[in-house]
């Protein structure tokens, strides 16, 4: 009778944390902070879970090598905030946002004893990509705002927006493979609501990697679906981001034209009181501060010190000062926490990386699509980290970090 009970309410549990799970791909970029609840909360049943699982069952964790691997890249990572916050005396308000990495490693165990069913997360994403493209509509043209998100910082939730765009334009594919062409139109659909969401975010820098992730993702459909259904899908996505990009109400053309002048400006009469001269001259500033301490870097308030400097010498433009971040991931980490923490966000990203490809390369087609899937997403976080310091903002960190250790789970346990 008492293991009919426990049956039951491991059942009841397992349901709750993917219905959880699916809410997150909803509600990520519905509202101010969708991106946390969902997250947050698994992660509090995440540690009591580990706790009842060490001390009450008494039972050992039993970690996988990849585990291990996966542990060791977030803690590193954690750890590079937490010794640059004692050496250069930031405090620890600058762990409060890498903290999240160590609030979701045990969602790996949480997941690997109440499995996420894949289901979930082939329609919550494309479910969340078709939300973010509702979302974004009804706050441009209903509500009239000049752009899209942006009571929750437009071009985070326009980089994400395009994430979920490109993951669900994966997940259409696998369907096509499937044969379930239901399930195909509709992520294909949900595919096209993210890319106009992002479009109307007004964000440019999430469309910097498009290419190569679509060409990844028509590599893994060439050999399993006609040239034909290919050409098809992928002039589809095409026409679609031609007509984004020339729309008058999303503005992308003019704002392309802009950057190129902008750009231009910066180099032949070096004018840094523009979008992109800002960014140069960020950039600029940051490669001058890791010339000087390349190892530990200065930490957050002594790279302020630091620009105070370099604008009192005429190095940079009072504009650039108001920046506290380099507006690139890669610079504004070394500048910040040196070679260590460049190293530590190498391994966040590249660890991961190097595992989801392992996966794309199996045999098993929905070990595949995971795979691809956990590609697309890291591939977009790689490229929107060049012109936005992702991590800087919880939004990133949160669906990043999540997302990974989701996706790692569904795909170990797709191997079982």
């Amino acid at each position: 009778m008492l293991s009919f009970i426990h049956r039951i309410e491991k059942k009841h549990i397992g349901w709750l944390i993917n219905t959880l799970v699916f809410s997150f791909f909803i509600t990520v970029l519905t509202f101010k902070k969708g991106y946390s609840y969902a997250p947050m909360t698994l992660a509090i049943i995440g540690v009591i879970y580990l706790f009842y699982y060490l001390f009450v069952e008494k039972r050992k964790l039993n970690a996988t090598k990849e585990d291990k691997w996966l542990i060791f890249a977030f803690v590193f990572y954690f750890s590079t905030f937490a010794l640059s916050a004692v050496i250069h005396g930031d405090g620890w308000r600058e762990i409060d946002n890498p903290s999240r990495v160590l609030l979701f490693l045990p969602l790996l165990l949480l997941f690997r004893e109440f499995p996420i069913d894949i289901r979930v997360i082939l329609h919550g994403i494309s479910f969340g990509s078709a939300i973010a493209g509702i979302t974004a509509i009804y706050q441009r043209f209903y509500l009239d705002w000049y752009v899209a998100f942006v009571n929750s910082m437009s071009i985070q939730s326009g980089d994400i927006a395009i994430s979920l765009a490109m993951m669900s334009f994966a997940i259409a594919i696998y369907w096509g493979i499937k044969k379930e062409y239901k399930f195909l139109i509709f992520s294909l659909l949900c595919s096209f609501a993210g890319i106009l969401a992002s479009g109307l975010s007004g964000a440019r820098g999430g469309w910097i990697g498009i290419p190569i992730i679509l060409t990844l993702i028509l590599y893994f459909a060439y050999k399993k679906l006609s040239k034909k259904f290919v050409i098809v899908m992928s002039s589809s996505i095409f026409i679609l981001i031609m007509a984004i990009t020339l729309s008058s109400q999303t503005n992308i053309l003019n704002r392309i034209k802009i950057a190129q002048d902008e750009f231009v400006s910066y180099v032949e009469s070096n004018n840094k009181n523009t979008s992109v001269g800002a960014r140069l001259d960020m950039w600029q500033s940051g490669l001058l501060g890791i010339k000087e301490k390349p190892l530990l870097g200065w930490g957050k308030d002594q790279y302020i010190f630091l620009k105070k400097q370099q604008l009192e010498q005429g190095i940079i433009a009072p504009s650039t000062y108001s920046f506290n971040d380099a507006h690139n991931q890669y610079i504004d980490t070394f500048v910040k926490r040196g070679l260590i923490g460049f190293l530590g966000l190498l391994n966040i990203l590249l660890i991961p990386l190097f595992y989801f490809f392992k996966q794309f390369i199996q045999n098993d087609m929905r070990v595949k699509i995971v795979g691809l899937i956990g590609l697309v997403h890291i591939l977009s976080v790689i490229f929107f980290s060049i012109t936005q310091s992702f991590f800087a903002h919880n939004s990133g960190s949160i669906f990043y970090f999540f997302v990974v250790i989701l996706l790692y789970r569904v795909a170990e346990g797709l191997k079982k």
